[in-house]
């Protein structure tokens, strides 16, 4: 997790460092002034409990890289409210503001078309996180980087940690001793990519470490924990 903020922050910083020691003393082409940066950050929606954490460590890093650095760094964070029309709309504000690179927290990951021309036509970078933009859409602009966990291998670990407590104790798991793991899957939400890889190789992981899985039901939470204890 460390590392994932810290490669967020350093990725940031690389993008807009560049800007801001050219030219004249007065500002820089994003609109501070040298010796400042100023990051715009969109998340799809603060109340999500993962999302919020990301918020907090992020702005921990810049404190931290203020320090080390000696720079000004701004950060405007807002909240699309799940509304992809809404973080459009941040997104042109943050563009009015000068800021010298922006992050998204994309709310729908296909339809990040709007985000990169407003950002192109800026010549700001965008660094989405947590929720990959379709492939297409990321190779359209050379100032366009993702940040995100490796879906595939997350759910291979998960896979293997349930084949671990079963190589330890089949009993523990296989409560009622019919030789299958009878199990049930919540996914964070329906349709997004990194849920979707995650429950594949996570099942197709244990049935290749030889234990047989039956599925007895699926359902979404959208990532809320009281929605997943009452489901």
């Amino acid at each position: 997790m460390k590392k994932w903020f810290a490669g967020l922050l350093c990725l940031f910083l690389f993008c807009s460092l560049p800007g801001l020691f050219v030219g004249c003393d007065t500002g820089a082409p994003g609109g501070t002034p040298s010796g400042a940066i100023k990051i715009g950050i969109s998340v799809y929606d603060q109340y999500d409990t993962f999302v919020g954490l990301l918020s907090e460590r992020f702005d921990q890093y810049v404190r931290a890289k203020e320090q080390e650095t000696g720079l000004t760094i701004t950060v405007l964070l807002e909240s699309a409210g799940g509304r992809q029309v809404t973080q459009n709309s941040q997104v042109e504000t943050f563009i009015r503001d000068g800021c010298d690179v922006i992050c998204v927290n994309l709310v729908d990951r296909t339809d990040a078309s709007n985000i990169i021309d407003k950002a192109e036509a800026a010549d700001i970078p965008v660094v989405f996180f947590n929720r990959e933009l379709v492939e297409e859409d990321l190779e359209r602009w050379d100032k366009l980087y993702y940040v995100g966990a490796r879906a595939l291998e997350s759910g291979i670990i998960q896979g293997e940690i349930v084949a671990e407590l079963c190589d330890l104790d089949i009993g523990m798991v296989d409560r009622n001793n019919d030789g299958k793991l009878q199990y049930v899957m919540l996914e964070g939400e329906a349709g997004h990519q990194d849920a979707v890889v995650r429950t594949e190789y996570s099942t197709r992981t244990t049935v290749e470490k030889g234990y047989v899985l039956e599925r007895l039901e699926d359902d979404i939470a959208n990532w809320n924990r009281a929605q997943a204890q009452t489901k």
